[in-house]
């Protein structure tokens, strides 16, 4: 597949390096079980502790080979020892703890019947989340992919610490429960709301300050990641709201329901990217990627009320929390003259305006 992806791409170096890269995902498939055991005892301190190291040893590895070799590969090669790294590791993270190959039928089939959804879901979840990098990879230039990472990395860390938390901690607490459905409803509804409120006031005064943030951290030629950010922090808030619900539902034995809502929302990248791309430009683009969070969330929504655990009142509640806040933090902001107004933040909106005074 590096030959094809290169020529889509027109990045010939790719034919070489995707090969050598693709080592990662082999050590990743080969480490022990240890990790998901840490998962289901919720020890979140080792486990944290453990990707921790593996990280810095994956920096270390990554600036070292730069220092000999300034080149792409350092960061290629850099992972991969990583990657061997933690996969070593993976077998001592639990002292006593003796692993061999066998299958058990029993549990293989549990595993083939949960897990089938899981594949699918893990599938299609990637594709999703970076259904838009390949994308503008080949329909912007190289600058402003560069511009858009950046904004799209700094997003990228709310989700994953979302999806870190869910996924040690509330996945398994529900899924030890063995309850009802409406008994998981009632025992996460109180925690949620408080978690939520506060996500949201937070992430609210994020975005209203998130272009002085691109400002601060970055010079000049990088200040349209500054209108790019606040878009795509947008489209955050959905993707927590749908982290914390894909959770639920895997702990509540649903892995269908996240597995069908990531294929909604990559279903309305696939047709609206281009389409908005090309009749709208990169900006509105932009804005769709945030849309696709909601029409995730809406999917997952229209399954999860089924089962008595959608949360619709309470979500349109903080979602316009959400919203005030941003409004209330970037007007306070203007008024003590640190930034301009909401319109500053989102120049889109003056678009918006100059198009209905048009008509």
């Amino acid at each position: 597949m590096s030959q094809p992806l290169a020529a889509f791409f027109r990045q010939p170096e790719l034919a070489v390096i995707l090969p050598v890269a693709s080592l990662m995902f082999v050590f990743s498939g080969l480490m022990s079980t240890s990790g998901g055991l840490l998962q289901k005892q919720i020890n979140v301190v080792r486990a944290g502790l453990f990707e921790l190291c593996g990280l810095t040893l994956t920096i270390i590895a990554q600036v070292s080979l730069a220092i000999v070799t300034p080149t792409i590969w350092a960061l290629v090669l850099g992972s991969v020892v990583g990657s061997a790294i933690s996969l070593i590791a993976s077998y001592l993270l639990i002292p006593g703890i003796r692993h061999r190959f066998f299958i058990d039928k029993a549990i293989a089939g549990q595993i083939i019947s949960f897990g089938k959804w899981i594949f699918l879901s893990s599938i299609i979840y990637f594709l999703a989340m970076n259904f838009d990098r390949l994308y503008f990879a080949r329909q912007i230039t190289l600058t402003e992919l560069g511009i858009f990472s950046i904004a799209r990395a700094l997003t990228d860390m709310f989700n994953q610490f979302a999806v870190r938390a869910s996924n040690m901690v509330l996945f398994p607490t529900v899924a030890a429960w063995q309850i009802s459905e409406v008994e998981v409803r009632s025992r996460v509804l109180r925690g949620r709301r408080l978690l939520f409120l506060a996500a949201a006031l937070g992430l609210g005064a994020v975005v209203s300050v998130s272009d002085l943030i691109i400002q601060l951290l970055y010079d000049d030629r990088y200040l349209q990641a500054g209108a790019i950010l606040p878009l795509l922090l947008i489209g955050v808030w959905f993707s927590i709201l749908c982290t914390i619900n894909d959770s639920i539902m895997l702990g509540t034995k649903r892995p269908a329901y996240p597995a069908l809502s990531s294929g909604a929302k990559l279903l309305f990248y696939v047709v609206a990217l281009p389409l908005t791309f090309h009749l709208y430009g990169f900006m509105m683009a932009v804005l769709v990627l945030s849309l696709g969070e909601v029409v995730r969330y809406i999917a997952l929504w229209t399954f999860s009320r089924r089962q008595h655990l959608g949360f619709g009142r309470d979500d349109l509640v903080l979602s316009l929390i959400f919203f005030g806040s941003i409004l209330a933090f970037r007007e306070l902001l203007a008024l003590v003259g640190l930034t301009g107004g909401i319109t500053t933040l989102f120049p889109l909106l003056n678009d918006l305006q100059a198009s209905i005074a048009g008509l």
